[in-house]
């Protein structure tokens, strides 16, 4: 998923299909369709407590990650958070310097161990969310 995607993920995100078995639904903004991706009950479970703090906070919640009454968590917010506790803690890379976190960097991460685990390139490009191959050859 984008890292947009996964901010404005809806309070209801969680779906189970007739076998019992949970996905998550989303908006793919990029591509402007719905996707559904199955779950692991660990994930499941996960979401289900995001979504019992979520309602703790907020009364009638719309998003899984909302930090106002109406408004979901923004990516700019992760990312100064992740950059906040790599500077805290000195997270450096190779050379030294501080690491600087970019969130979409997780989805090339995520996209390149499935491709070296061998995931056929339709697959990654279903899964990516992509029109075309072209667009993720790269990983």
């Amino acid at each position: 998923m984008r890292p947009n995607e996964i901010c404005q993920l809806k309070w209801d995100c969680l779906k189970m299909d007739r076998s019992g078995y949970a996905y998550l639904e989303y908006f793919q903004s990029k591509t402007q369709c719905f996707n559904r991706i199955p779950l692991s009950d660990q994930l499941t479970d996960i979401i289900k407590e995001q979504q019992q703090r979520t309602l703790e906070q907020f009364s009638t919640p719309q998003y899984l990650f909302q930090i106002k009454e109406d408004k979901p968590i923004g990516q700019e917010t992760i990312a100064r958070w992740l950059n906040l506790l790599s500077y805290n803690n000195r997270i450096a890379d190779q050379s030294g310097k501080i690491y600087r976190f970019k969130l979409h960097h997780f989805r090339h991460t995520v996209a390149t161990r499935y491709a070296r685990e061998g995931m056929s390139p339709g697959m990654l490009r279903e899964m990516l969310g992509h029109k075309s191959i072209r667009a993720m050859m790269h990983y």
